[in-house]
């Protein structure tokens, strides 16, 4: 009998890259400063009649992000368990059960704190084919969500002239510049 394939979707602060607003997130790109912890969520979804067991990936997070010291990881996949390491760039799903389409269980979240230190865009993938389950069915289409580590905003001030005498007027600049 012919299947449907599993629909996934992940996003950073419930941004995708995903066309269409899928599954409760916005088309769009997180941002955070260096060293903020952001929030990984991955939906996943069963559009089929039979619930499908053993549901499993590794989402491995982009070279520049990794898990949050110590990591914040939680599902609601039926029999479902996320793992991670501390500044780890792996979050693993094993052993979840996606209940039939229509059942209160046909859809499940994965979610995990992550943090970038290197201010730059970062690009998070879980391709087609990767969560797989014991009947063999399988995601199509792949996902994406994008995040944006930011530089953080400079400021410096300037007197002019930089000494005077008591009494004396000088100007206060100040500078603020945003490298983003």
């Amino acid at each position: 009998q012919v299947r449907e394939r599993l629909e996934v979707h992940k996003a950073f602060d419930d941004l995708t890259l995903d066309a269409g607003d899928p599954a409760g997130f916005t088309t769009g790109v997180a941002a955070r400063l260096p060293g903020d912890a952001a929030p990984l969520t991955i939906r996943l979804s069963n559009p089929n009649d039979i619930p499908v067991t053993q549901v499993t990936f590794v989402d491995r997070l982009p070279d520049g992000i990794v898990l949050a010291a110590p990591p914040i990881l939680a599902t609601d996949c039926t029999a479902g368990s996320v793992t991670g390491m501390p500044s780890g760039r792996e979050v693993t799903l094993t052993g979840a059960t996606l209940g039939a389409v229509g059942s209160a269980d046909a859809s499940c979240t994965v979610t995990a704190e992550v943090v970038g230190n290197i201010p730059g865009v970062y690009t998070n993938e879980i391709a087609a084919g990767d969560v797989t389950s014991f009947e063999g069915i399988d995601n199509l289409p792949g996902t994406q969500a994008q995040i944006v580590i930011t530089e953080p905003p400079v400021l410096s001030k300037e007197f002019s002239p930089p000494v005077v005498a008591p009494g004396v007027s000088t100007t206060l600049s100040l500078l603020i510049g945003n490298p983003n």
